[in-house]
């Protein structure tokens, strides 16, 4: 006989098989009767009475495991009423019962042995449940047929399983426990019962039979039980003995009582744990605290002693700190009155300066007719010295404002190279003036930065301004522009390297300071480059200074970095193919970023979506008037700040003339300077020129 134990629903099956000589074929259930009835009317009445009268469930089956018959207790077993269990295979209701086990079953029951099975049973919505099975023989007039009773033991199997986990927990445990009767006789130890006692192993026999023996002063547990046995528990420490052993040792000692149903006492629970190390480590402990007191005693004088001393001290430092705070307060309240000072005087100072600055120059330009040479010599050094003092008073302003936190930046994307190449413009001939060469190492290649340019432009200026006054007649000023990288950071950099005296190495890193100045230059004030560094690292760049520069004998090197942006997009609105290739190629060297549209409505369109930041348009159009879309531009609140460029084909109109120049659209014949073209597209992104430059007039670059 094979059994399928991989079947899906049912557990392992075991036969108990049991001659009938060695013991009487019955049922192990107390109510479940063998049947062995023979009977002219086996279902009759009586039989169906007697069927229903079983606790069991009981299913009545032909051998090939039909079911012939049940009673009521298969319903509430397997939910289903009897009707719908009548004539299914008993294998329905408990899985594996296949034909070997039903051939085995009645092998065994037909040679007057029992058979008892323990298997899971499926009810109809399909869980499972455990049951202990026993079969016998029904013999009928008629036929032969099989008798199986069904217990359930879902119940004793859970009772099982606890009385497991518990005997395990209890085997297991470091605790010593023992049970005994009510008297203290021993009815059982866990294995860590000899090992507290070192008895042995923890299979060793016990040494004595009652629990009182096994401690020094048999009353003190005797009381302890009784205490037990009258509050249900006990807890303390007790003094032990061993049977090889003439010292005592101490074990915690828990007692619990169990009852019965009728609330009797019937055993004592013992719990026992090892206090023995614990007492010497607290006797040592009380020793070591006694000694640790007589320490402290000692001490203590020693520490009032210290402690007075150290009172007088803190007092005489926090008179000290008190001064200290007083004086902090009176430099604070003098250092902001000292800031508003410096502020208000330096706002009362520009104005009349700005005035006397612009009478100079206009005196110079002759707008109160021919003046001297020797008069228009004095006015020069008056206005060289209004401007220096003008860039001290801004200075200071500027520090002002930083100490304030108020330096605001207004920042836009720029070309750098033209931002630097203005500013260097802008002082070449105070430079040359001086006795200097300007020298500029081509830039290579284009590079845009976020930038507050009139800021940049400062920066660079301070720097070309010390350069200047540090360098000796006859020598010279070098500007490089690169594109570089540090610290793994795209941007483009301006080198400004002189020939001058340099700077000490050991000034190099306070030169930045506010109000340092090295050696015994009367100029300046000491915050130039201060302010400079300020303006750099507020736009996350870098300024470094070396001196002297590498590969040179002597001057100075400084170096103003910024990181590189995405450059700025340009749209051009023309109807021509081939003038958006011509215009393409030149712009892209210089880095812009370009869009060609032959449509004036759908560049309108593309220019609303606020992608670009320049617009260039070059009539005539297909399907507006270039005019026109200038007209719309200039009146959408949305692009009417945005700058525009007119490519002409031809001289405009008057009229046009009029309306572009209306709009301050400038206007540049395609064909005649290229350069300014681009020039024009630089100086968009550019901030307006400094008084120290002179606007080109149209004329010379060929615009209208």
């Amino acid at each position: 006989m094979k059994f399928d134990k991989t079947y899906a629903r049912t557990m392992r099956i075991d036969l108990l098989l049991e001659e009938s000589k060695r013991k009487p074929a019955s049922l192990p259930h107390s109510s479940g009767p063998v049947i062995r009835r023979q009977a002219a009317n086996p279902e009759g009445t009586d039989f169906d009475i007697l069927l229903q009268s079983i606790y069991d469930a009981v299913l009545l089956t032909r051998y090939d495991g039909v079911i012939k018959n049940a009673n009521d207790r298969a319903l509430h077993y397997f939910g289903r009423p009897v009707a719908e269990i009548l004539g299914q295979h008993i294998s329905e209701f408990v899985p594996g019962v296949d034909a070997d086990i039903l051939g085995t079953i009645v092998s065994n029951v037909q040679s007057s042995r029992y058979t008892l099975l323990q298997a899971y049973c499926i009810r109809q919505d399909g869980s499972l449940f455990p049951t202990e099975i026993s079969a016998t023989c029904l013999d009928r007039a008629s036929s032969h047929d099989l008798c199986f009773f069904l217990r359930d033991i879902s119940l004793r199997r859970q009772v099982e399983e606890q009385l497991r986990i518990t005997h395990n927990a209890v085997q297991n445990a470091a605790s010593a426990i023992a049970i005994t009767t009510d008297d203290g006789a021993i009815i059982y130890t866990n294995p860590a019962i000899p090992l507290l006692w070192q008895m042995g192993g923890p299979d060793a026999p016990l040494p004595f039979p009652r629990i009182q023996d096994y401690f020094h002063a048999p009353a003190a547990i005797e009381a302890a039980m009784e205490a037990a046995m009258i509050n249900r528990t006990w807890n303390g420490e007790l003094e032990a003995h061993r049977e090889a052993m003439s010292d005592p040792f101490y074990v915690h000692t828990a007692i619990s009582s169990c009852v019965d149903e009728n609330n009797t006492i019937t055993h004592l629970v013992f719990s026992f744990i090892d206090t023995t190390k614990r007492r010497l480590d607290e006797e040592a402990l009380r020793q070591y605290r006694d000694h640790l007191e007589e320490l402290i005693a000692e001490r203590t004088a020693n520490l009032e002693t210290t402690n007075n001393e150290l009172k007088n001290e803190i007092a005489d430092r926090l008179r000290a700190e008190k001064e200290l705070h007083e004086a902090i307060s009176k430099l604070r309240e003098h250092d902001v009155a000292k800031s508003l000072f410096v502020s208000n005087v330096s706002h009362e100072l520009r104005t009349p300066l700005t005035t006397l600055i612009h009478a100079a120059e206009s005196l110079l330009r002759g707008v109160a007719g021919p003046i001297p040479p020797a008069v228009a010599s004095y006015l020069s050094m008056m206005l060289e010295d209004g401007w220096r003092l003008e860039r001290t008073v801004c200075d200071i302003l500027d520090l002002s404002r930083i100490e304030a936190g108020k330096l605001d930046l207004n920042t836009q994307r720029i070309p750098f190279v033209p931002l630097v190449m203005d500013a260097v413009e802008a002082l070449r001939q105070e430079v040359e003036g001086a006795g200097l060469s300007l020298h500029i190492d081509g830039p290579q290649g284009y590079g845009f930065v976020e930038c507050d340019a009139p800021k940049i432009e400062r920066v660079v200026i301070n720097i070309l301004n010390n350069a200047t006054k540090f360098t000796a007649a006859g020598g010279s000023i070098t500007i490089r522009i690169r594109r570089m990288t540090q610290d793994g950071v795209e941007g483009i950099g301006c080198r400004i390297t002189d020939t001058g005296i340099g700077i000490p190495e050991q000034y190099l890193s306070r030169v930045t300071e506010r109000f340092f100045r090295v050696g015994e230059q009367v100029g300046g004030t000491g915050l130039g480059l201060a302010i400079t560094k300020e303006i750099v690292d507020r736009h996350h760049g870098i300024l470094a200074i070396s001196s002297p520069p590498p590969d040179a004998p002597q001057g100075t090197a400084v170096l103003v970095w910024l990181p590189t942006v995405t450059p700025p997009e340009i749209l051009i609105a023309c109807g021509n193919a081939d003038i958006c290739s011509s215009l393409s190629a030149p712009l892209a060297e210089r880095g812009y970023l370009l869009t060609c549209n032959p449509s004036g409505n759908m560049a309108l369109q593309q220019l609303r979506d606020g992608h670009h930041q320049l617009a260039i348009i070059n009539g005539p159009l297909p399907d507006i008037d270039a005019i026109e879309m200038v007209m719309h531009l200039k009146a959408d609140s949305q692009l009417r700040h945005l700058p525009v460029l007119f490519l002409a084909e031809s001289p405009p109109s008057p009229n046009e003339t009029s309306i572009l120049s209306g709009f301050s659209v400038p206007v540049f014949m395609r064909k005649a300077n290229p350069d300014a073209i681009f020039d024009a597209i630089d100086r968009a992104f550019l901030p307006p020129r400094s008084r120290h430059q002179h606007a080109q007039v149209y004329d010379e670059r060929e615009t209208l």
